[in-house]
């Protein structure tokens, strides 16, 4: 009947706005975030980094055999340790010591041993994810 066309359409609506929208509208505005010139190879490796955890979620939540069979499992922290090594060619300009303890440098800027030492975690995440999985042990 049209009256259940027209639910169904206003419903189909409603959907597409709730949905895609917010998506959508966030890709246009962060545009310039994620492909500014300045430090483009390490922006547009965060966001791979993002949509591929993002993905790598979905799936362990949603379909969990699809996930455990995927190469998400050393995909994601191969790109981190991409972004690590990025991050460490990348951000030279900040400080090399720090006086205070941890990893901040006087100015509240991270400390490029922070960084170097992202790169240490990373590895191990993905050596982790390498040795922990069958595919990756069929590497070995």
């Amino acid at each position: 009947t049209p009256r259940q066309s027209l639910a169904m359409v206003s419903t189909t609506s409603i959907f597409l706005a709730l949905v895609l929208a917010p998506p959508l509208f966030l890709l246009a505005v962060s545009f310039r975030l994620w492909y500014a010139p300045k430090f483009r190879f390490h922006r547009l490796g965060g966001l791979s980094f993002l949509c591929l955890y993002a993905t790598a979620w979905y799936l362990f939540v949603v379909n969990y055999q699809v996930y455990k069979d995927s190469i998400l499992q050393w995909l994601v922290p191969l790109n981190g340790l991409i972004q690590a090594v990025s991050a460490t060619l990348t951000f030279t300009f900040l400080p090399k010591k720090t006086n205070a303890p941890g990893y901040y440098g006087d100015k509240g800027t991270l400390s490029q041993a922070f960084i170097r030492e992202n790169i240490f975690y990373q590895a191990i995440s993905l050596w982790g994810a390498i040795y922990f999985t069958e595919q990756g042990r069929n590497l070995l």
